[in-house]
């Protein structure tokens, strides 16, 4: 009768700590994509703000643009082309 006494205490306490620890890792798995969902929002503005600062850059200067795209496709050339 002991024996079975203390195994359904050590069952019941087991049970408790598992609804325990779940409960702490929903809790913490909720914050943890609360703050992914705020990193989102930030990187999606601030990635907007990049795109239309550039956009605006480009229709600005032109000339400059073009010379830095060729620039950077002549060193994408060079290091692509490999040893001969």
């Amino acid at each position: 009768m002991v024996e079975k006494d203390t195994k359904k205490a050590a069952d019941t306490d087991v049970a408790e700590l598992g609804e325990k620890v779940r409960e702490q890792v929903e809790a913490h798995l909720a914050e943890a994509r609360a703050a992914t969902e705020k990193a989102q929002e930030r990187i999606g503005a601030a990635a907007g703000r990049t795109a239309d600062d550039t956009l605006h850059f480009v229709r600005s200067n032109p000339g400059i643009a073009m010379a830095g795209a060729v620039g950077f496709g002549v060193l994408v050339g060079l290091a692509l082309r490999g040893r001969s």
